[in-house]
């Protein structure tokens, strides 16, 4: 066998310290920003999922399109789900806002958005209402949905299983599903936990929400909007519930309508979804209504 040359060596260890620098550049950590993320609906109208990653194997993907498009044919709600390996800043509750408010999940006057989040390396999630949703979705029944089902299953490391498991949920209650009581009726079981949890978004988190989740003024562009009352009123055929405000800085009066959701009768408000969902000759390009998040839903980590 020849003996390797003084210059052979150094070769080879330059070889392999370049192949090591090329295989760990392609492992590296995407941390996914609003802007970066491809949002797969705007391409096939029939695609919900968003798993830039990898994180969800193919069939649950395909199970979540399904599950999705049938939700939205059959209420109007608009869902988008989301699962990564990491955000950029590493806090779900913005990220999630800021891509419901980029691409305007759900419709116009409706708010009927819905957009779940996972970010496994993160260990992080988020659950996020439109307007509209609020009604059947409130932040208490996203709370218990994550903590009953999702966390149990993320803490696991049962990705595919805590997405499929909490939109199951989350789609039923939204089509008030008798059996979900357990999640959208408070009783015995939150305990002394729910109390406590009460108390921390009393103190803390309220007082920062009402600042940060404040509307800007259409007029002087502050962000002091405040409720100053709320009517059940008709718009157009439609039943709707009118938010009025008034800017505690300039004093400039304006309003929010969003659905009634919930008829005298108790039955569901929505329409179908605006605009078509499948057609023959190929993938037809999804869109979103420019629906509104008012800062509904909840967030965590596991």
């Amino acid at each position: 066998m020849k003996p390797l040359s003084a210059h052979t060596l150094p070769v080879r260890t330059l070889c392999a310290t370049l192949l090591c620098l090329l295989c760990a550049t392609a492992h590296a950590a995407v941390y996914w920003t609003p802007e970066r993320l491809p949002m797969v609906h705007l391409q096939d109208a029939s695609r919900y999922a968003v798993n830039p990653d990898g994180v969800l194997a193919a069939a649950t993907v395909d199970s979540l399109d399904r599950e999705l498009a049938r939700l939205e044919k059959e209420t109007g709600v608009q869902t988008v789900v989301i699962a990564v390996r990491h955000i950029e800043g590493d806090d779900p509750y913005t990220f999630g806002q800021a891509v419901a408010d980029r691409y305007g999940i759900g419709h116009k006057g409706r708010d009927d958005g819905l957009l779940v989040l996972l970010c496994t390396d993160d260990r992080s999630y988020s659950i996020l209402t439109g307007d509209g949703l609020e009604g059947v979705l409130p932040d208490a029944v996203c709370y218990r949905i994550e903590q009953q089902v999702m966390v149990p299953l993320l803490k696991r490391g049962e990705w595919d299983q805590a997405l499929l498991a909490t939109v199951d949920k989350l789609d039923r209650c939204i089509r008030q599903d008798p059996e979900m009581s357990a999640y959208t009726e408070e009783g015995e079981a939150d305990g002394w936990v729910g109390l406590l949890v009460a108390g921390v978004l009393t103190l803390v988190v309220l007082p920062m929400a009402v600042v940060l989740g404040r509307r800007k003024c259409p007029a002087c562009g502050k962000r002091k909007l405040e409720a100053v009352q709320e009517q059940h009123v008709v718009v157009q055929g439609q039943r709707k519930v009118r938010t009025v405000y008034r800017c505690t800085h300039c004093g400039h009066i304006s309003h929010h309508d969003r659905n009634d959701i919930i008829q005298p009768g108790g039955g569901m408000f929505w329409g179908g979804p605006a605009g078509g969902g499948f057609r023959g000759g190929g993938p037809m390009h999804g869109s979103f209504g420019g629906g509104h998040f008012g800062g509904g839903g909840a967030s965590g980590r596991f």
